[in-house]
């Protein structure tokens, strides 16, 4: 180990050779005497220097010891930051504020504000608090002031990139979380999510109008797009349910699964209120179609008190189908059968509900064919072409002629099987 050359100033570039000292530096020689006194001197002045240092703690501690706690601050941040503790973050982000004074804080200040705009912007969508979008956009100004105008440009840009990722991860988060569970919270949950992206957006490119910068529509394709890819995945868990359980399910668990469905339509209604693409709206149509498979498996009574319900939706599906319709001719609009209790043809028929032959194939309906799914599956699918058909030829003589024959036929038989012919009340089933 060396030690210190007056001539080259290194603090450790003297060494023994022979009976002499020589800086391997500079090449300098020294003797014995004269590297001890060069020492004492080098030894004296370090000791002077820390003297001096030690009057300044004492005569103005905050001074020195400042530029430590900020370091610290700052690292402490960026480590909560990394980890997704934002809500400590900003705390810490606050007593970092507090040291405006303190040597090294014009470092750190500018990054520091541009962390709390994209912690508050996140906090916003967590807390559902529109207060935290203001003091997003704050930070977000105050970060670029604190710049230097050459940099202002290129840390826009990264401004953006960030913003349009926390965006997506936010709302994949939330769709995620929809998918695994596709109730009224968790619809509700990310509608507030888009409203608080929406009303941020609007901030963002009102405030900074002046840098010219803004989050343009193409961030409005990924959001609708992520909320279209939502809807058809919690759809498919649905689907999977439907293949698997519904022959067991209870009545509350089929209609929570409807109700699922017109949840997931009603993500796929947030995704066309991004970009109105045609293929949401036919996704829309697609999956609103499985309440149909649903009410199959259903008995009367449980069919009858989801009827307004149904009305409703098949308004929405034709209202979209018709959309999709426009762009594909082609494209026909499913219907989600309305369950009704009249026998239209046999009505028509032999003009009346109430008579022998009506009452027997009303008996046949309810004791036979309802007790099945795929009994049900007749009953609705008749339920749904019948009163057209009624409606339209019920009257005509060609109509009633066409059907006696077959109608006749088929009451013999299910009375010659005991079905009987005597008055009869329709069964709630």
């Amino acid at each position: 180990m060396g030690t210190y050359c007056k001539n080259c100033g290194d603090e450790d570039s003297v060494e023994a050779k022979g009976e002499s000292f020589v800086c391997r530096k500079c090449g300098t020689e020294y003797t014995k005497s004269e590297l001890q006194k060069i020492f004492s001197e080098y030894i004296f002045n370090k000791i002077e220097e820390i003297g001096n240092s030690v009057d300044a703690i004492m005569e103005n501690p905050t001074t020195v010891s400042s530029p430590s706690k900020v370091n610290k601050l700052y690292d402490e941040i960026i480590d909560l930051y990394n980890r997704s503790d934002y809500y400590s973050a900003v705390e810490k982000c606050n007593e970092f504020f507090q040291l405006k004074d303190a040597s090294d804080y014009y470092k750190y200040s500018s990054e520091i504000d541009l962390l709390c705009a994209y912690m508050y912007f996140i906090i916003a969508c967590i807390d559902a608090d529109m207060k935290s979008i203001d003091t997003s956009i704050g930070h977000l100004l105050n970060g670029l002031k604190e710049l230097d105008e050459s940099e202002v440009e290129t840390e826009l840009d990264n401004v953006v990139d960030k913003l349009e990722y926390v965006i997506i991860r936010g709302i994949g988060i939330e769709c995620d979380d929809f998918v695994k569970e596709p109730s009224d919270d968790k619809r509700n949950r990310l509608y507030t999510v888009i409203t608080i992206i929406r009303e941020f957006k609007k901030q963002f490119n009102g405030k900074l109008a002046d840098y010219n910068v803004k989050i343009d529509t193409s961030i409005d394709k990924k959001i609708a797009d992520a909320l279209n890819l939502c809807a058809l995945n919690a759809c498919n868990n649905i689907q999977k349910q439907i293949v698997d359980y519904i022959k067991i399910m209870s009545y509350g668990d089929k209609i929570k699964l409807i109700n699922s469905i017109v949840n997931c339509c009603a993500v796929e209604k947030y995704a066309i209120s991004f970009v109105d693409d045609i293929r949401y709206s036919k996704n829309f149509v697609l999956i609103l179609e499985n309440v149909q498979a649903i009410r199959t498996f259903m008995q009367g009574t449980e069919v009858s008190s989801t009827n307004e319900m149904v009305t409703e939706l098949n308004e929405e599906m034709k209202k979209y189908g018709e959309k999709v319709k426009a762009v594909e001719p082609d494209f026909k609009i499913p219907y989600i059968y309305v369950w009704n209790r009249g026998c239209y043809v046999a009505t028509a028929v032999y003009g009346s509900y109430d008579c022998p032959q009506v009452w027997t194939l009303r008996r046949y309906r309810d004791n036979t064919l309802a007790k099945t799914w795929y009994g049900r599956a007749f009953i609705h699918t008749y339920y749904a072409i019948s009163p057209t058909l009624v409606k339209w030829f019920g009257k005509t003589k060609w109509f009633k002629k066409l059907w006696k024959g077959k109608l006749d036929k088929m009451v013999a038989k299910l009375q010659e099987r005991g079905v009987e012919s005597t008055p009869y009340n329709d069964k709630i089933w």
